[in-house]
């Protein structure tokens, strides 16, 4: 994506870029040794405001590589990192990805984007992390939801989730999926006996049950009658319904 890669041509020296499409940028940068913000959060300390891209350096042993992450400080107290973000209708991403792609992270990092589980673990594993979910329905409606612990765990455990300790009044449609390992079409991780990723069109953290919510599923225009397949948060709009956009972000619990 050109956005994307004009990133890439501002950082300098590029280290590898697998996918066109990849939704973060790796640079490798020859900078002085000060204290350089690990992420959002650090940002925001630093004084940093508003909404949008910023570069960050959350590697401990490859401390002058970085990475640019959407960062906001205007929702909450600030500090988030974004990694999940549906609702720009002008240019919608196909969330039907492959293992590698969410691996790696997919689609516009100003709009519709993953950011990938590679940095989320890497990103969640330092401290303990919070979580917070805005959904958002086509009639203008909006929910929010909290939890207190998040962990996205490391690769050789499918990045299995922990979140715990919800609040909000979304309704508690993550808790479930707590302890699962991830899942796409082509990497079937869930305990359920069919393919939960190929049913409902996109990957995620899928139970027994398959979801209480799937946000990386297709976007439908709310009312479907796929049952399932669509952006749900069902403790609020049930699985018939599909949300027009969803944002999930993380920043240290403290």
């Amino acid at each position: 994506m050109d956005e994307i890669h004009d990133t890439m041509k501002q950082c300098g020296r590029v280290e590898k870029s697998s996918s066109s499409s990849s939704s973060s940028t790796t640079c490798l940068e020859s900078t002085a040794d000060t204290k350089r913000p690990k992420n959002c959060f650090d940002l925001l300390e630093n004084g940093d405001s508003g909404r949008g891209m910023r570069q960050v350096y959350p590697f401990f042993q490859r401390q002058h590589e970085s990475v640019w992450l959407y960062c906001d400080q205007a929702t909450d107290g600030g500090g988030w990192t974004v990694f999940q973000r549906r609702g720009n209708l002008t240019t919608r991403e196909d969330f039907r990805r492959t293992w590698l792609e969410y691996q790696l992270g997919f689609g516009n990092i100003t709009g519709e984007f993953w950011l990938g589980l590679n940095l989320l673990n890497t990103l969640t594993s330092s401290a303990l992390q919070q979580l917070r979910v805005d959904l958002h329905d086509w009639d203008g409606e909006h929910r929010w939801a909290k939890y207190e612990v998040f962990k996205v765990g490391p690769a050789h455990d499918n990045y299995r989730l922990l979140v715990d300790r919800y609040r909000g009044n979304a309704g508690d449609a993550l808790s479930v999926h707590s302890h699962q390992q991830f899942s796409t079409y082509d990497s079937d991780n869930d305990p359920f006996s069919g393919n939960c990723a190929a049913r409902y069109k996109g990957g995620w953290w899928y139970y027994l049950g398959c979801y209480h919510t799937n946000p990386n599923g297709y976007q439908h225009e709310g009312h479907h009658d796929t049952r399932g397949d669509g952006i749900t948060w069902s403790q609020w709009k049930g699985p018939y319904h599909s949300l027009r956009g969803t944002t999930f972000m993380f920043k240290p619990s403290f």
